[in-house]
């Protein structure tokens, strides 16, 4: 793994609640060199608010990042996934090679969810890892 110098460190904003966030926090250190640290000052952070829906952009965007967390947003997998978002990272399901794992049959996905199931093509994700079903990206088979 990383020492703490080697770590980068992401600027967070949290007024509620914090030990979730936090939950998620511990669970994303303990597996990456990303160390947190609270501040509603710095000029890029993610801000975590009560939103409606659970919802984070893909990747850091620079200035002040909305990461959503509404009131169904309430366990570790969820508020981790999407911490996760705003790192960067996309579906599982999404990865250019997904096909290679699974079939996804659109007609079977909600109209409103078709997004979460099109492919990233190889130049705008990086698959740093094998595939795997059971990440806190993937979605599951009744999604």
């Amino acid at each position: 793994m990383c020492t703490r110098a080697e770590s980068t460190r992401v600027h967070l904003e949290y007024a509620r609640r914090k030990t979730l966030v936090q939950k998620a926090q511990n669970y994303i250190r303990a597996r990456t060199c990303i160390d947190f640290i609270e501040s509603d000052t710095a000029e890029n952070r993610i801000r975590v608010f009560d939103g409606n829906g659970c919802y984070s952009a893909v990747g850091m965007r620079g200035g002040s990042q909305d990461l959503s967390l509404g009131k169904a947003c309430n366990t570790v997998g969820v508020t981790t996934h999407e911490f996760i978002h705003s790192l960067g990272t996309w579906h599982m399901q999404m990865r250019d090679d997904r096909d290679d794992y699974l079939r996804v049959d659109l007609t079977n996905v909600s109209p409103d969810m078709e997004g979460n199931f099109y492919k990233v093509a190889l130049g705008e994700s990086i698959n740093y890892n094998p595939y795997e079903y059971g990440s806190v990206m993937h979605y599951g088979a009744a999604t």
